[in-house]
């Protein structure tokens, strides 16, 4: 996505999308990574996000950790604060986990009248504007 198709994006979106969604652009996480994220995956303390395998899933590569930038802690941090779960990172309203994801970004991008975009495209767009920056 396009940094006018990213703004797009993201102004079409509510405060629960906003923050799902900004949390795989700025981690570059996978769908199941995201979806199995965990509160004990996060060490707020050393900035860290710790991809691992759990029981019943297993991530598609090795386990890796993914640092925490300043503004992924701020929302990460209010997130917690407020958390419907103390498990799931993104829980649902019922306390599971977030499902569905696809859907929603597909509808957001509706909303914004951008170009249908998928889960992994956040992670290539998280990949890309990382190397405009170096």
């Amino acid at each position: 996505m396009t940094s006018e198709e990213l703004t797009k994006f993201f102004a079409a979106c509510n405060a629960e999308q906003r923050v799902v969604f900004s949390t795989m652009l700025l981690t570059g996480m996978r769908k199941g990574e995201l979806k199995n994220l965990t509160w004990n995956d996060i060490n707020f303390q050393l900035g860290i996000i710790f991809i691992q395998v759990k029981k019943g899933w297993n991530p598609k590569t090795d386990e890796r950790i993914i640092p925490i930038s300043l503004v992924l802690n701020r929302i990460l941090t209010k997130l917690y604060e407020n958390r419907q779960n103390d498990q799931w990172v993104f829980a649902n309203q019922y306390g599971n986990r977030l499902s569905h994801l696809l859907d929603r970004l597909k509808g957001i991008c509706r909303k914004a009248g951008i170009r249908e975009a998928t889960l992994h495209s956040l992670r290539h767009s998280f990949g890309a504007h990382l190397r405009m920056l170096v």
